[in-house]
């Protein structure tokens, strides 16, 4: 009877988490391992375009994206004086969006995750909050 037992070391570093190691027996002939994680939240969204009831947000894609493509990413807003998160998109797959249907007076916040797919993300920071009207130019 044969009691000798082999193994082989896999050094898991292509992923955000912390580095580990699998043992794999020698009677194991192949494993594909894949690693995955949700993606790291993006940056605050920046706001421009200010009109009456819509902005446009543009964000940078997160600094990880937990090891496989951004699929999409999710847009919310809120007035600033409320708790409460709207969602305005949730398929967006470019890091620019216009948000419309808001209310011309109040003054809003807006946040962005990226989906990939093991899920969704953190949410970024809210950008800084915007007065929404309609801009009156010079006659």
């Amino acid at each position: 009877m044969d009691n000798h037992v082999s193994y082989t070391f896999l050094p898991l570093t292509c992923c955000s988490r912390p580095p580990r190691s699998l043992i794999l027996s020698s009677s194991v002939l192949n494993i594909l391992l894949f690693l995955t994680e949700k993606p790291s939240a993006p940056d605050a969204p920046l706001v421009s375009n200010i009109k009456a009831t819509s902005v446009d947000l543009q964000w940078s894609p997160p600094k990880h994206d937990g090891g496989a493509p951004i699929l999409s990413y999710i847009v919310e807003y809120k007035a600033a004086t409320q708790h409460r998160w709207i969602k305005s998109a949730q398929d967006v797959t470019d890091t620019t969006y216009r948000v419309s249907g808001i209310v011309e007076g109040y003054d809003y916040e807006f946040r962005v995750a990226a989906c990939n797919k093991a899920g969704t993300g953190q949410f970024s920071e809210p950008s800084k909050s915007v007065l929404v009207k309609e801009k009156i130019g010079k006659p």
